[in-house]
């Protein structure tokens, strides 16, 4: 569950933590049931619409606008 990932790395969550994600795959190919990741905060990171992850892990200072759960490190 996600809340347990947060808890592991010592994260802060925004949403739901008896969320199941299956598997972390690339932003860009993550689907429903999958966690992903924005890695560089320098990229433009896509519109929430265009995200299909079920969770994103985010760098504390940098938001995803509009989307959650997301897990900040």
């Amino acid at each position: 569950m996600l809340g347990e990932i947060a808890e592991q790395v010592g994260a802060r969550l925004e949403g739901d933590a008896t969320l199941v994600v299956s598997s972390v795959a690339p932003l860009l190919l993550a689907e429903a049931g999958q966690l992903s990741f924005i890695a560089d905060e320098l990229k433009k990171a896509p519109e929430p619409e265009a995200i299909r992850a079920s969770a994103l892990i985010v760098a504390e200072k940098f938001a995803a606008p509009g989307f959650t759960p997301r897990v900040a490190l």
